[in-house]
């Protein structure tokens, strides 16, 4: 049967009344094959950076609310405007 990536090498492509043998050659093929491992490997890096991305923004954005009311609170009082009309 062959490798698993070929055009017409896939189990759809045999008869349906092909040797159970032949699927389950198939399916060891597939398994041993190697090519594409390497994108394999960086989707599955990449999910997983993506999902510990989204379980901490919320701890993210909360801490960054904080840090903005804190500079807000901070920055309030100080520069105070001159009294009208100039006088001291």
């Amino acid at each position: 049967m062959g490798t698993c990536w070929r055009p017409g090498r896939s189990p759809a492509a045999l008869p349906a009344a092909a040797p159970r043998s032949t699927w389950v050659r198939w399916i060891v093929d597939c398994a041993r094959d190697e090519r594409g491992q390497d994108l394999i490997e960086y989707a599955l890096l990449t999910a997983a950076v993506g999902v510990a991305g989204i379980a901490t923004w919320p701890f993210i954005a909360a801490s960054i609310g904080t840090a903005y009311r804190a500079l807000d609170t901070n920055t309030q009082g100080l520069w105070e405007p001159p009294p009208p009309g100039g006088a001291p």
